[in-house]
């Protein structure tokens, strides 16, 4: 079982992040900051199993986790342009596919 990142949500900073797209391998979600700026993010899928919390040791369960701040630039990429964003998610599809 996979746990899927929200589609809709407000993080701990007052920005509203809403999913725009999912492919197979990435996300882009338009990110409205509280005083109404706009950006886009796009990242690769990238999961963790669940921990149990008493023991710590790693469930089945696998958890979509959203990208912190260190991984823009590896797995992650922010854009000012929804076209620029969209390009960047069609990449990570067309790179990370099977030859």
């Amino acid at each position: 079982m996979i746990t899927k990142l929200e589609k809709k949500f407000t993080d701990k900073d007052g920005f509203l992040c809403e999913q725009v797209k999912e492919t197979p391998l990435g996300y882009m979600y338009k990110v409205t900051s509280p005083h109404g700026n706009v950006q886009y993010e796009v990242f690769k899928k990238f999961m963790l199993h669940k921990l149990d919390p008493v023991t710590k040791e790693k469930l089945p369960e696998l958890v979509e986790q959203y990208p912190k701040v260190r991984d823009f630039g590896f797995w992650a990429w922010y854009f000012q342009s929804r076209g620029q964003a969209r390009n960047k998610l069609n990449e990570i599809k067309a790179v990370s596919k099977p030859n």
